[in-house]
C-alpha cells in the first residue's frame, strides 16, 4: 500500500504509515468498546407477574411501591407484610404528640388513649348513676321502716337512718362492683364511657373478661384510698393509665 501523504510503500495490513505516521485505513472500533457518554439508569427488576402487564400499569405499581416505602421507611416487596415500620411509628408519635393524644402500644397502635378530663367526666357520670340507684334503695328502705315504726308507735328518724347505714354501705358496694365489673367485662364500656366515647381493653385490644374486670374494680378501691391519687395519676402519666389500670393490665382507648 502506498502512503497518500509521503508516497512510502508499505505492507497492506498496516493501518499507519511507518515513515510519516499518516492514517492508511479507517479504524473500526468494536461495538463493545464504544463509550457512551449517556449513562443509562439501571432498570429496577420487575416483580414476578408484572412482566405481562401494560407499561402504564407497571409504572403505577412502581409509584405505589415508592409511596409505601416513603410511608413505612422500608422496602416493599411481595414477600413483605404491610406492617407499620419505624417510620410509621415515628409519624404516628409526631401526630399524637401534636394533638396531645397518646397512642396505645402493641395492637392498639392507631388507637388513642382517653385523657384525664374525659375519663373524669365518664367516671362522674357512672358514679352518679350508681349513687342514684343506691339512694333510691335507701329511700325505699327508709319508707318501709318508717311505716313499720308508725305501726308500733316508734318513728325516730335518726334511729331509722342508723339502722339503714350499714345496709346502705353494703348495697352501694355490691351495686358498684356489679356495675363496673359487668359493663367492663361484657362491652368494655359503662354508660359514662359510652357517652364519652371510651372503651376499656387489655394490652391486646380485647375485652378484659370478668376476672380482670373485677380486679380492675378492686383497683378503684386502691386508687380512691389514697385521696384519689390513683385517678390523679392519669393526668401525669405518659401512658394515661391509673393505678387500677396498672393493677388489671388495662387501657382506656377512644372509640
Amino acid at each position: 500500500m502506498k502512503c497518500p501523504k509521503c508516497g512510502f510503500i508499505s505492507f497492506d495490513d498496516l493501518i499507519q504509515c511507518k515513515k510519516c505516521g499518516a492514517q492508511l485505513k479507517e479504524t473500526k472500533i468494536p461495538d463493545n468498546l464504544i463509550c457512551n457518554d449517556r449513562t443509562e439508569t439501571p432498570r429496577e427488576p420487575e416483580a414476578e407477574g408484572e412482566s405481562f402487564l401494560p407499561p402504564q400499569w407497571r409504572e403505577t405499581i412502581k409509584t405505589i411501591k415508592r409511596e409505601l416505602e416513603a410511608i413505612e421507611g422500608s422496602a416493599v416487596d411481595k414477600q413483605s407484610h404491610v406492617n407499620p415500620g419505624a417510620g410509621a411509628v415515628a409519624e404516628l408519635d409526631k401526630h399524637f404528640s401534636a394533638t396531645g393524644v397518646t397512642a396505645v402500644p402493641g395492637p392498639c397502635l392507631t388507637a388513642a388513649k382517653g385523657g384525664f378530663l374525659l375519663r373524669l367526666l365518664a367516671y362522674t357520670i357512672d358514679c352518679t348513676i350508681v349513687y342514684c340507684i343506691t339512694l333510691a334503695l335507701l329511700f325505699a328502705g327508709f319508707i318501709f321502716l318508717r311505716s313499720s315504726a308508725l305501726d308500733i308507735g316508734k318513728a325516730d328518724t335518726l334511729e331509722l337512718l342508723r339502722l339503714l347505714f350499714i345496709p346502705y354501705i353494703i348495697a352501694s358496694t355490691v351495686i358498684e362492683s356489679f356495675y363496673f365489673t359487668y359493663c367492663h367485662a361484657v362491652t368494655g364500656q359503662t354508660i359514662g364511657k359510652w357517652i364519652c366515647g371510651l372503651k376499656v381493653v387489655n394490652e391486646r385490644g380485647e375485652l378484659l373478661g370478668f376476672k380482670r374486670a373485677f380486679i380492675r374494680w378492686l383497683g378503684y378501691l386502691v386508687s380512691r384510698f389514697f385521696l384519689y391519687a390513683g385517678f390523679i395519676w392519669i393526668a401525669f402519666s405518659r401512658e394515661k393509665r391509673g393505678w387500677h389500670d396498672k393493677i388489671a393490665g388495662s387501657d382506656v382507648i377512644r372509640v
